[in-house]
């Protein structure tokens, strides 16, 4: 095991991935929802489009959206880690 890997197991921290279906966002299983009314952070794609997705399954949002995508990696990874390290989530 390395550094990251015992700080996060320390401070109970976990990353999920959670897929999100593209056409039909009532197509997303129990497990998805029960995952993303749970989160602290979520990273997408679209901010915009998620709120509303998540708005239309019935997720009380607690949670901070995150833009990450292939251009936005190199500047949304890092802080990502470090909320994670922190146990900000």
């Amino acid at each position: 095991k390395n550094k990251i890997t015992n700080d996060v197991e320390e401070r109970g921290t976990r990353l999920m991935v959670v897929p999100m279906p593209l056409g039909e966002v009532s197509d997303a299983s129990f497990r998805c929802v029960a995952a993303l009314s749970r989160a602290d952070i979520i990273a997408c794609e679209d901010t915009r489009k998620t709120g509303l997705a998540l708005a239309r399954l019935g997720v009380v949002r607690k949670a901070k959206l995150v833009r990450h995508d292939a251009n936005m990696a190199h500047t949304s990874v890092k802080p990502l880690i470090d909320a994670m390290l922190k146990g900000s989530f």
